[in-house]
């Protein structure tokens, strides 16, 4: 599980204060590769989740801080707090590599980078809105998208 963390390292690296944007190209290519050319739904799963954890830790890393000096918060309980929503954000990911695991051998290989792209933004979209600006959620902010909300509502579930 070494790799998705390097990855996550990677497109870490790409937002600031760093801001070598194509870091975060690579890190996404060497993190879709085992993915497109196939795993078993256990790995695919662990794989995901592994990488959204470790993301969100490297993007996140200031929130155990803020919560200590602004929430006075202990230091202990502060980074639980960050740990756990760490791993709150792997979970989608998680079953989303569940499914991927089952269903991309039925996928041409050559379809299966951008329909695996789409499958993660649209799983991400529905992720925790905790923090809508976070870079990972800026794919909302597309015109089109930007539109269904007049219908769907901003979280996507009023009827």
């Amino acid at each position: 599980m070494i790799l998705p963390v390097l990855c996550a390292l990677l497109v870490a690296l790409a937002f600031p204060p760093f801001g070598v944007w194509p870091l975060a190209l690579v890190g996404w290519v060497f993190l879709l590769q085992p993915l497109v050319y196939g795993t078993t739904p256990k790995i695919a799963s662990r794989y995901l989740a592994a990488y959204s954890f470790a993301v969100h830790l490297f993007g996140f890393y200031w929130l155990a801080y803020t919560l200590h000096e602004f929430g006075g918060m202990p230091w202990i309980i502060a980074v639980a707090v960050m740990l756990l929503l760490m791993a709150a954000f792997g979970v989608i990911p998680y079953y989303v590599g569940q499914l991927w695991g089952r269903f991309h051998a039925r996928v041409p290989r050559l379809a299966r980078p951008p329909i695996l792209v789409v499958v993660l933004v649209i799983f991400d979209s529905i992720d925790l809105r905790l923090f809508p600006w976070s870079p990972v959620m800026s794919v909302g902010q597309h015109p089109v998208l930007l539109s269904s909300v007049h219908m769907l509502g901003t979280t996507g579930w009023r009827i």
